[in-house]
């Protein structure tokens, strides 16, 4: 089934302590999660279980902040990732509908980028 326009897709915590997050939201949600196999990197990738099918399914990530990262400006924070139908006509539609707002293509991870759209 293919994810509706507007639909959270993926969820991505930032912390300063990775386990006892995890020991946190697993207690309460019941999450789990399994190494992401980014090379020098403790990311995790968080798994529910959808109970009416009876299988595990990929909802996150969970990343270790470093004193590298932090003494860049990175901060603990829960990040949602949406799905749209056309990033490049949503793109437009937030430049000339929105108030000023910041639109940066960053580099977290060899390979890995995102596009963040803050607007106060």
């Amino acid at each position: 089934m293919p994810n509706q326009n507007g639909e959270f897709i993926w969820y991505e915590l930032f912390t300063e302590n990775s386990d006892e997050a995890l020991q946190f939201y697993s207690a309460i949600l019941g999450w789990k999660a399994t190494n992401s196999g980014f090379p020098e990197t403790d990311y995790r990738i968080v798994q529910a279980l959808d109970e009416h099918a009876g299988k595990w399914h990929d909802v996150g990530g969970l990343l270790q902040l470093t004193d590298d990262m932090k003494n860049n400006g990175a901060r603990p924070v829960w990040l949602g990732y949406l799905s749209v139908d056309d990033v490049e006509q949503t793109l437009a539609c937030i430049v000339n509908n929105c108030r000023p707002l910041h639109n940066a293509r960053c580099k977290l991870f060899k390979n890995l980028h995102h596009t963040e759209i803050m607007h106060s």
